[in-house]
């Protein structure tokens, strides 16, 4: 059996992700909003932006961390933080932003390639059931 490689296992997962975190918000025409300022625009467009940047190994992949941006929020606003900030205690309550750095401090988790490997295999089953469902190709 191959044996998984730490870094090509994390991209895998990485980019996945991405696409999951942008077709699950995405309208049946693949349309997505800016989760911060509120532009439309292509799902295959947008970023999936991190509120806590992805160096954080328990937040990387954790869904209420990540959602569709604009490529100018995103990179040139740095993720946009204040309007960031809003639409996750809207979305989901106040505690959220604690939660998100209690996870993001958690230290007890050592991440390894099979880790990795398994994420990019449950978005890679979670992409295609969206797709179907709405549509998308």
């Amino acid at each position: 059996m191959k044996k998984l490689k730490v870094s090509t296992e994390m991209k895998k997962a990485d980019t996945v992700f991405s696409q999951f975190t942008r077709l699950k918000e995405a309208d049946q025409n693949g349309m997505v909003m800016c989760c911060t300022c509120g532009k439309f625009l292509s799902w295959r467009d947008a970023h999936a932006g991190h509120y806590i940047v992805r160096q954080f190994k328990n937040t990387r992949y954790e869904e209420r961390n990540v959602h569709a941006q604009c490529c100018y929020c995103n990179t040139f606003l740095d993720g946009n933080c204040a309007e960031y900030t809003k639409f996750l205690e809207n979305k989901y309550g106040i505690d959220i932003i604690s939660d998100l750095l209690t996870m993001k401090n958690d230290t007890s988790r050592s991440w390894k390639a099979q880790d990795y490997h398994d994420i990019f295999i449950t978005y890679t089953i979670k992409v295609e059931v969206i797709k179907r469902l709405k549509g998308i190709i």
